[in-house]
């Protein structure tokens, strides 16, 4: 029988292949949807923070990148102000979200960069 012919309800609609849940980019996407969500809970005069630990050594993440098929690039800076990009596979990702109320808050987002294959960083 010609599918044409069989009622819309026998023909649903093509859906997209599922994302493969094993990869950068997927991770990615959870982690800015939540970032998101978090941001748009703000209140005036509070900002997000993302805070990267490793050791002894604590990153104050601005953005986030991805390289597929599993490694998550955060650039930030650490304690003292110098400039850092953490390289850490998708599964030792461990942020800390913090709302912080400031005096004078100037609104600050998290970025998200997307792919890095080009190193546009």
């Amino acid at each position: 029988m010609d599918p044409r012919l069989l009622p819309s309800h026998f023909n649903p609609p093509t859906l997209a292949p599922p994302k493969d849940a094993s990869m950068a980019d997927t991770f990615y996407d959870r982690l800015e949807k939540r970032v998101a969500d978090a941001q748009g809970k703000l209140k005036p005069g509070e900002v997000l923070t993302l805070t990267f630990h490793s050791g002894a050594e604590s990153i104050e993440v601005n953005d986030i990148g991805y390289h597929n098929p599993n490694l998550i690039v955060l650039y930030g800076r650490d304690g003292v102000g110098n400039e850092c990009r953490v390289l850490v596979h998708m599964s030792s990702v461990a942020l800390v979200c913090k709302t912080v109320k400031l005096a004078d808050a100037a609104s600050r987002k998290i970025g998200f960069v997307g792919n890095e294959q080009d190193d546009a960083h």
